[in-house]
This record gives C-alpha cells, sequence and structure tokens, in this order.
C-alpha cells in the first residue's frame, strides 16, 4: 500500500508540473519529488537573485522530506529556508529554520551540515551587527569543518572571520585570513568563491586608502563573476569600483558604475544591496554639489537598512546625511545625525566608523566655532584613527588640528599638524597615481566584456529553451499515457486513507511548529536580555575608564613639566600617591621676574572631584600669574581665596559648598636666599643649617623648624581674615618639605592608627642628609610599610627641595 501511494503522488505532482510549465518559465525542468534535486533547483534560483522560485524548491523539498520521514532531507531544505529568508532580510524566519536544521544536523551526527548551519547563523548576526556571537559561529563552523577536512568549507570560515576583523577595522588580522581563505580556494580551483576572496580583499585596501590595489583586486574578481554570468557578484563588484574611482575624483565615470549596480539589484529586488549602492552613490552626488541627490540617495537607503535591520548601513548613511547638511547650513540637524551615526558604531565596536564620525562632528564644530570641542574630538579621532592604521582618516585629523590650533594662535603645534597632514597626502598622492593611468582604458575594456558576455549569454538562454520545450514535449506525451491507465484506479483506492493520514500529519507538524516558535521565542528573548546587559555594562566601564584616563593625562599636563623642575631645583623629589587614578592634590611652580614661586595644594576631595579642584587651582594660579598678581604669597592666597569662592558661588548660607584647598605657598629669591612663606591650613618644614629666630610662626623641631599656616583654607570660611606670611634667609644644601595631609593621616600599622605628624617629622630627620632620590625611596618604603594592607584614607603628595 506504501509503494501505491508514493507512485500516485509521484505521478500527480509530474503531471502538474508539467501542465504548467510553460507559465512557470522552466520551473520543473526536474522531477519535483526528488529532494536532492530540488534543493539543486532552489540553491541555483537564490544564486541568480529568484528568491521566491528558491522558497518554492525548498518548500516543497521540505514537504517531500518530512512525508517520506528523511531526516537528512528535512535538514538540507530547513537549512536552504534559513538561506533565502537570510538574503530576504527576514533575520526571525532565518533565524528559526537554521536553528531547526542544527538541530537535525546534530541529531544525525553530520558535521557538514552542523558547521554550514554554524556558518550561516554567524552571517546572520554579521549582517545584525552582532560581531561577538557572529565570531563565536564562525570559529565554531570553522572547527566542524576541519573535523572532516573540509577544505572549501575551511576556506569559507576564513573568510568570514576576516570579515569580522574587517568590519572592526583590524585590518591586518582580516588580510591573514583573507589570504588563507584565497590560497585554499586557488588550490581547489573554485573561481565563484575565489572571486569571492577577491573582493573582500579589495574592499580592506579599500578601507585602507590603497586605492591602486583594491581596483586591481575588484577588476580580477570583475571578470570571474561575468564569465560565470553571476549577476549578484557583478552588481557588489561594480559598486566598490565605483566606490574606488569616486575617490579618485572622476566622479560621472563612477556614478556609471553605480547606476549599473543599483539596475542589477533593483530587478534582483535585493533591499540590502541596493541600499549599499545608495550609499555609495552619495559621496559622487556631494562632490558635483548636487546636495538634492544626495540626500534623496541616503534618505532612500536609510529607510532600507531599517527594513533589513542592517545598523552598520544606517549608520553610515545617517553620518553622511549629516555631512551633506553641515555644508547646506543645517548646523544642529547635522550635529544631531552625526552623533547618532557615532553612537551607532560604537555600540557595534567599529573603531574607523566612530572615527570618521568624530572627524565629522569635530568639523562641524569648526563651523560653530566652537574649537574647544573640535579639538578634543580631533584628537579622540586621530588616536582611533592611528590604532587601526587608518591612512586617510589620520590625515583628516591631522588636517582638522591643524586649522584648529592655527585659530587658537598655537603656532607650534598648527605646523606640526601640518607636517603630518602633508605627509599622508602625499603618501595617498602616490598611491592614487597609478589609478588614474588604470582610468584610462578601464571603461572600454569593460563595455567589451559585456558586449560578449551579453551575447554568450543570449545564445545560451535560447539553447536551453530550445531543449527545454524538447523535453517537455517527450515527457508530457509519456506521462499522459501512465496517468490514462492508472490514475483511476489509485485514486479510488487510496483516496480516503491518504486524507485521513495528510490530516494526521498536518495536526502533529503543526502543534510541533507551535511548540518550537514557543521555545524559540523564550530562548532568543533571555539571550537578547543577556547580550544587552553584558554590552550595556562593559560600554559604560569602557566610557569610565577612558574619562578617568583622559582626565589624569589633562592633569598631568598642567601641572610644571620634567624639565622645568630639572632648570629651577637643582636637586629635588615628588612623591605622588593618588588614592584613585586622578587626585586632588597638586605641585605648582613658575618662575616671574628673578623669583620661583612654588606651592603644593591639597584640594576638597580626591578622585574626579578632587582632580576638578585641582584643576582650578592651577588655572587660577596660573591666571593669578598672566595678570601680574604675583606679589607676595599671602596676597596671592588671598586673591586665589576670592577667585574660588566667587567661581564657587559661595555665601555661607546652609545648601552652600564649602569646597576648597589647603596650601603652603612659597616665594624664593635665588640671589639672596631668602624664602617667603604663607600658609592656608598647610605648613612648610625646613631642614636649615642657621636656626631661625623662633616665634609664634616659626617652631623648632630638632632638625626640622615648622613655619606655621592660617588656620583657614583658600575657600569660603566664616571669618575671612588676611592671611601672614613669614620670611627666613636659606643657606645653600638647605631642604624644603611640602606635603598635602595624606601621608601622616594615613591609617595601619599593628593598631591601625595614623602616622601622625610627630612621625613624620622625625622620618624626614633621619633622612634629611641623605641624598634626595634616596629619601623619596625610604618616604614611600616607610608609607608602605606603616599603610600595609589598610585601605589608601586619602591621596599622598609629598615634595623636598634642595636650595
Amino acid at each position: 500500500m506504501l509503494m501505491l501511494k508514493n507512485i500516485r503522488r509521484r505521478i500527480l505532482l509530474l503531471l502538474f508540473a508539467y501542465l504548467i510549465a510553460p507559465s512557470a518559465s522552466g520551473l520543473f525542468a526536474v522531477e519535483p519529488n526528488d529532494v536532492g534535486l530540488l534543493l539543486v533547483k532552489a540553491r541555483s534560483s537564490s544564486s541568480l537573485g529568484k528568491f521566491e522560485e528558491s522558497m518554492w524548491y525548498a518548500k516543497k523539498a521540505l514537504i517531500l522530506s518530512v512525508d517520506a520521514k528523511n531526516v537528512l532531507g528535512e535538514a538540507d531544505s530547513r537549512y536552504m529556508l534559513g538561506q533565502i529568508f537570510l538574503a530576504l532580510g527576514n533575520t526571525d524566519s532565518s533565524s528559526f529554520y537554521l536553528h531547526e536544521s542544527f538541530r537535525l544536523y546534530n541529531q544525525l551526527s553530520n558535521y557538514k551540515g552542523i558547521a554550514d548551519a554554524y556558518n550561516q547563523l554567524g552571517t546572520l548576526h554579521y549582517r545584525a551587527g552582532d560581531y561577538d556571537s557572529a565570531i563565536i559561529f564562525y570559529n565554531r563552523s570553522l572547527g566542524a569543518r576541519a573535523t572532516i577536512d573540509d577544505s572549501l568549507g575551511i576556506s569559507h570560515s576564513l573568510n568570514n572571520i576576516g570579515m569580522i576583523y574587517d568590519a572592526r577595522g583590524d585590518y591586518a588580522s582580516a588580510l591573514s585570513y583573507f589570504y588563507r581563505s584565497l590560497e585554499i580556494k586557488k588550490r581547489l580551483g573554485d573561481s565563484l568563491s575565489y572571486s569571492r576572496s577577491l573582493g573582500n580583499i579589495g574592499s580592506v585596501y579599500l578601507n585602507q586608502g590603497d586605492y591602486p590595489k583594491s581596483l586591481s583586486f575588484f577588476m580580477e574578481a570583475l571578470a570571474i563573476r561575468e564569465k560565470f554570468s553571476d549577476p549578484v557578484g557583478m552588481a557588489y563588484l561594480n559598486r566598490n569600483i565605483g566606490k574606488v574611482i569616486t575617490a579618485s575624483g572622476d566622479y560621472n565615470l563612477a556614478l556609471s558604475y553605480l547606476n549599473h549596480a543599483l539596475s542589477i539589484l533593483r530587478n534582483l529586488d535585493d533591499d540590502r544591496g541596493i541600499a549599499l549602492t545608495l550609499t555609495y552613490m552619495g559621496p559622487a552626488y556631494q562632490a558635483q554639489a548636487r546636495y538634492d541627490s544626495a540626500l534623496i540617495c541616503y534618505d532612500e537607503a536609510i529607510l532600507l537598512y531599517q527594513q533589513v535591520d542592517e545598523p552598520s548601513g544606517q549608520a553610515e548613511a545617517t553620518a553622511l546625511k549629516g555631512i551633506v547638511l553641515r555644508i547646506k547650513g543645517r548646523f544642529d540637524e547635522s550635529l544631531q545625525l552625526l552623533k547618532q551615526a557615532q553612537l551607532g558604531y560604537g555600540k557595534m565596536g567599529e573603531p574607523r566608523g566612530t572615527a570618521w564620525t568624530l572627524i565629522e562632528m569635530s568639523s562641524t564644530y569648526m563651523a560653530l566655532g566652537d574649537y574647544g570641542a573640535a579639538k578634543r574630538l580631533s584628537l579622540d579621532a586621530l588616536a582611533k584613527a592611528q590604532s587601526i592604521r587608518a591612512t586617510s582618516l589620520q590625515r583628516d585629523a591631522h588636517e582638522l588640528l591643524s586649522e584648529i590650533f592655527s585659530r587658537e594662535g598655537d603656532c607650534t603645534k598648527s605646523y606640526y599638524h601640518y607636517k603630518r597632514h602633508v605627509a599622508f597626502k602625499d603618501s595617498l598622492g602616490a598611491r592614487q597615481l597609478p589609478l588614474q593611468l588604470v582610468q584610462v582604458n578601464l571603461e572600454k575594456e569593460l563595455q567589451r566584456q559585456r558586449l560578449e558576455q551579453q551575447a554568450k549569454t543570449k545564445t545560451a538562454e535560447l539553447e536551453s529553451k530550445r531543449q527545454r520545450y524538447i523535453a517537455n514535449f517527450f515527457m508530457f506525451a509519456f506521462l499522459s499515457m501512465i496517468v490514462v491507465s492508472v490514475l483511476t484506479y489509485l485514486n479510488l483506492l487510496q483516496k480516503r486513507k491518504h486524507n485521513d493520514d495528510l490530516e494526521r500529519q498536518k495536526l502533529a507538524i503543526e502543534q510541533q511548529n507551535r511548540e518550537i516558535i514557543e521555545q524559540r521565542n523564550d530562548i532568543e528573548s533571555h539571550r537578547n536580555l543577556v547580550v544587552q546587559q553584558r554590552d550595556r555594562i562593559i560600554n559604560l566601564l569602557t566610557e569610565l575608564g577612558e574619562s578617568i584616563d583622559y582626565a589624569k593625562r589633562i592633569q598631568q599636563a598642567i601641572m610644571p613639566t620634567h624639565k622645568f623642575i630639572e632648570e629651577h631645583f637643582s636637586e629635588s623629589f615628588i612623591l605622588s600617591l593618588p588614592r584613585e587614578s586622578v587626585g586632588g592634590d597638586f605641585f605648582w611652580a613658575t618662575y616671574v621676574d628673578s623669583k620661583l614661586y612654588f606651592a603644593v595644594a591639597d584640594c576638597t576631595g580626591h578622585g574626579i572631584p578632587g582632580g576638578f579642584m585641582s584643576m582650578l587651582g592651577l588655572a587660577y594660579l596660573n591666571q593669578i600669574v598672566a595678570q601680574e598678581k604675583c606679589g607676595s604669597p599671602s596676597q596671592m592666597l588671598g586673591e586665589l581665596r576670592s577667585i574660588i569662592i566667587k567661581a564657587l558661588n559661595q555665601t555661607g548660607k546652609d545648601d552652600d559648598s564649602y569646597d576648597g584647598m589647603d596650601m603652603a605657598l612659597c616665594v624664593f629669591d635665588p640671589k639672596t636666599y631668602q624664602l617667603t612663606f604663607a600658609g592656608a591650613n598647610s605648613p612648610l618644614y625646613v631642614a636649615c643649617k642657621r636656626t631661625p629666630v623662633a616665634s609664634a610662626k616659626v617652631l623648632r623641631h630638632g632638625v626640622i623648624t615648622e613655619l606655621k599656616p592660617d588656620r583657614m583654607p583658600v575657600g569660603y570660611y566664616p571669618v575671612l581674615n588676611p592671611f601672614t606670611e613669614v620670611a627666613i634667609t636659606l643657606l645653600p644644601g638647605d631642604m624644603l618639605y611640602l606635603f598635602s595631609d595624606g601621608f601622616p593621616d594615613q591609617f595601619g600599622g599593628a593598631l591601625n592608627k595614623k602616622f601622625g605628624h610627630v612621625a613624620f617629622r622625625e622620618l624626614l630627620s633621619s633622612t634629611v642628609d641623605l641624598p634626595v632620590d634616596d629619601q623619596q625611596r625610604l618616604l614611600f618604603a616607610a608609607f608602605d610599610r606603616h599603610k600595609r594592607d589598610y585601605p589608601q584614607t586619602d591621596d599622598v603628595f609629598v615634595v623636598g627641595i634642595k636650595v
């Protein structure tokens, strides 16, 4: 009975196929209930961009496989459907069918199928911008293919891993994987796969700005695709060649290639390819000042990218639209779009896109006259471009920085960045010279190849059509005789049972599908939530770390340089142990009117709040010097206190802040060796050979003499008395110690008590006759020994100066 049932099904399907053969344009040139041949036709139709036709074959193969309980056929059919839905941008359906195919392949221990399913799942995540998940699936695919020594499959996995590194801007790694893949394909003689690797290598060189190499690889790949009449591949390569020629400046020629690619892709209804081509056309229109045409391209591209869930392309088109709006003077809209694109690139971990959008945002701020923001963004972009060796981006960043420093009046830095810009520009120019020579005969050669290929294709289509008609005629006659003989008998015998079986199978399949879809949705929801939370934490930690490191660099840059200290303090040391990356303690020094002014300050708080206060202190001290208000130290402290109270709006009310700083400020005359000191809650220790006259402000502690400060801070205080000062005359070889309270106030030791000021003075007394480097080393050792494993209480800052 089962045999009769199968014979009847085959006859019915064959008859139906050939009855509609003329309208289906040869859709059923093979026997439709042969699962293997149906899948061959599905793959062939998919490669030509005929996705609806391909889906019909794949679904038919799936139905036949389920009916015959052919598990391998069912796995292959579901895998094919996953590929088709992926090409159409339907990621949910693609994910469902690919996971189902993986489950069946795994049940059969079919490593080739497992590898293929892993590979397509990697591509699905790659298209969605989830590069972490994509590279995991690609590496699993590579491992499965290595298990069965599948050389061609290994080359595909290597190629896909290279695409991830290319998207992330790691071009060296991308080229390594692409060239390994290319070598395997060349050895195997797989021309189409070989051309794909050529195109990928060309794209990497294009991203690096090496246009001649890029064009060479694209042209070689295009010749192969035209030989095999591959429309998708020809569109892809025409699009990339158009992008190369746009970079060389021949915009009309570039648009001819891009329009040719767009025409192919619109015929194939390839939304993703259309969006990418429109993105490439926009810059060519923009270079010709055809801004409205460029905006039309970008708007359509953004809409298509949203439909096919392509975040990388959407970010690029959004940024390009922002550039055009800047040119048209719509700066606020431009900044909004550029920030949106920069955020998108950051989420995907694409450093090249991030650097590019930072440069464009900097240009917009330049147009608005905000040079501070422009400089910050340009420096950040330059660092990212250098990390991925993106020559063209480094060139643009240096050009912007040269212009910014020029407008700020810093000629030295402006000239430095101008020289770097010219060096990169000359490098790119040297690369582009061969490209101009190649373009002379490029269009004629490609036109000749296209005409030859069109003639071959037309001849092949006519021959194929003639043979198909002949085969259809004889097959139809043969099937008609068989149908007349047995159809009536088989139909009466099997109709009732067949209908019952189909109904039961349909109900079972629907129940299984509902359960599978529910399970898939639960798994996907949990996975997406975990990935989103993980990415959010990583982004927050990365941004926080970068911000703190940047604040640290700024703080260090403003303090006195090592060269200044060596020039004016022959022997000195600085012991700086901030509790966090940035601290609230700082050292300031300057040389004015043949006198040295120097100070150590302890700001309110530590870490980033303390760092902000230290920046204020350094900036305002430099402001006082610049305004020629650097008289006596007491006057300077009073002036600094007034500035800080005004800057922080301190009025003494309950809700006001009491932020400020403690400071020891000294003025030293190298000619007379006279030292004048004023302090705000911070004393000065002096180890001098000549005993100074004791007073209320001058206390003697053995070897160490303490110059007492005023008991009020540089900031708001209930009683704002003038600061006082004390002057003493030093001798060569005397030591000065300026410090914050972090060292004496550190808890530790066996009883977890503070180190204390008395012990600190005794420690300084014991080291005063040693070289300053040994003093610094012993101070650090004593602090570390006392602190043990206890947490550091506050920022530690000690400066020793030998006059």
